[in-house]
């Protein structure tokens, strides 16, 4: 909802004057527990970036606030130093832990987030004491300067309370002014239990399909935004790309990824994330299609006379954690394009669903060649057919055998004279050579 541009310059006046304190920032407040790193400072990056983009430096977040997540861990923590936060406001720890640290006034302390980084990843963590009961309704501002000017005037009859508001920033900057020697902590708040033999760990392996998704979802998004840098796009781009971006960033909610949610809530994350998908692979597929044109039809209008840009429907298999996939099962040629997202060479096998019963592999050496050039990269490589199986040597060989049968005089595989065939060994040395 856009809201009118009065309120909208309302709250960037309080928010530059530090009467309006935003804290957290995240897209979404994050599970702690089943979340990859990778993802969490996705998430928190996009959401720091959206409010630089709407209110300005003043809005950068300095306080940590993770009140719902089922526990707490020790990376998060760190993250959160590591983004400059001062503090962190926590809400679900055991509640042997929570009700020993009220008894005793501890429910502030330093948490020591990561040997590594030493002092400079402490933070003050303060556990958050005020719970409201779900059929309790909730203040509105204008109620709650009532009721705090009501309970101020007691004073004049004898009360020693006096209530003023104040700012989570406000209240970690009086713990430090304090000059107090706090309890120290150097591990998680892990498993976490609501009651006795109450343990929320079961959301640990929870909706596991959906978790699966999720990963895949994260490297499909790291996929995305190299080939966008790598290509150059465009702000036409952006947008499917801000797509996976803002749907990743939902599926890391301590309500989404953890499969705590109802089906019916679980079935609209798969949704969106499936939308954010399909904007993806729309960048994947300018880019590669971008990269695979020569320099100079891009940028020399006449030379497109002779050669066409490139134009390839490009088309992820999403679903070949069941065995399926339209294209290898259903297409005649098709070619394989594998991406390496890493900074370093891996070594993969590849696994595509297919219907037919003989599978060749045509001008092998020279399409890899072909396609190198096109990248500069060893981010190439190609599987050899569904029949091919790697567990040893021998299936290398009869495979091998196989596939050359197959072919016809006409399409041979020549794999190089610096092969050797003489053994498993040289045929995985000159594999490893020839990607």
């Amino acid at each position: 909802m856009r809201q009118h541009d009065t309120l909208r310059h309302q709250v960037k006046k309080l928010i530059n004057s530090g009467q309006l304190e935003i804290i957290g920032g995240g897209w979404s407040m994050n599970d702690e527990a089943v979340t990859n790193y990778m993802s969490t400072i996705d998430q928190m990056t996009w959401g720091f970036r959206k409010m630089n983009e709407t209110f300005g430096d003043c809005a950068r977040p300095k306080i940590g606030w993770q009140i719902d997540p089922f526990g707490h861990s020790r990376d998060m923590a760190s993250t959160f130093s590591l983004l400059g936060f001062d503090g962190l406001f926590i809400g679900r720890l055991d509640w042997s832990d929570k009700t020993a640290r009220l008894q005793s006034k501890t429910a502030e302390m330093v948490w020591k987030a990561s040997p590594n980084l030493g002092e400079s990843a402490n933070r003050i963590g303060v556990e958050n004491e005020v719970e409201l009961d779900d059929d309790e309704p909730s203040l509105s501002m204008v109620e709650g300067l009532m009721n705090v000017r009501y309970v101020n005037a007691e004073q004049s009859k004898g009360s020693r309370v006096n209530l003023f508001y104040s700012t989570p920033s406000c209240y970690l900057k009086s713990l430090n002014d304090a000059n107090i020697t706090w309890p120290t902590k150097d591990d998680d708040f892990f498993p976490y239990a609501s009651d006795p033999h109450t343990y929320w760990t079961g959301y640990f392996t929870s909706r596991p399909t959906l978790k699966y998704f999720e990963r895949l979802g994260n490297n499909f998004l790291q996929v995305c935004k190299q080939l966008y840098s790598l290509a150059n796009l465009g702000p036409e781009d952006m947008v499917d790309l801000d797509a996976m971006r803002e749907a990743m960033g939902i599926m890391q909610h301590h309500d989404a990824i953890t499969g705590t949610e109802k089906q019916l809530v679980a079935f609209d994350y798969a949704r969106i994330l499936s939308n954010g998908f399909k904007e993806c692979a729309a960048v994947a597929s300018a880019a590669i299609n971008k990269l695979m044109t020569p320099p100079s039809v891009q940028s020399n209008e006449e030379s497109q006379e002779n050669v066409v840009a490139a134009n390839l429907d490009i088309t992820s298999c999403l679903l070949t954690n069941i065995s399926q996939c339209d294209i290898s099962e259903g297409a005649e040629p098709f070619i394989v394009t594998v991406y390496n997202p890493l900074s370093r060479v891996v070594h993969k096998y590849v696994r595509l669903p297919v219907s037919g019963a003989a599978y060749s592999v045509s001008k092998f050496n020279t399409y890899v060649k072909e396609q190198a050039s096109y990248y500069a990269t060893d981010n190439i490589a190609l599987t050899m057919g569904g029949d091919f199986n790697y567990q040893d040597a021998h299936t290398w060989f009869s495979n091998l055998d196989q596939l050359i049968s197959y072919a016809t005089d006409s399409i041979i595989m020549t794999m190089g004279e610096d092969f050797n065939y003489q053994d498993a060994h040289s045929w995985f040395a000159n594999m490893d050579m020839l990607i």
